[in-house]
């Protein structure tokens, strides 16, 4: 499965620099094909633009990527 993940450009003290989007309106958010996902983001710039205002203010995004979600073993 792929999940998107919001990295962001944040001072080196800073913890954590990167949002995992796991949901949509109240929904699991994770594609079987990446190039779903990549259409998904394509189609949802905007919305995920926004969420990453959210949560880290007016710090600059690096990028939006998708990536395979680790499995818990």
């Amino acid at each position: 499965m792929w999940i998107i993940v919001i990295f962001m450009f944040m001072p080196s003290d800073v913890d954590q620099n990167a949002l995992l989007v796991t949901h949509l309106n109240d929904q699991p958010l994770q594609f079987s094909k990446i190039e779903h996902c990549y259409e998904h983001v394509t189609k949802n710039l905007d919305g995920l633009k926004v969420l990453a205002r959210e949560h880290y203010g007016n710090s600059p995004i690096a990028k939006i990527d998708c990536v395979k979600k680790s499995t818990e073993v």
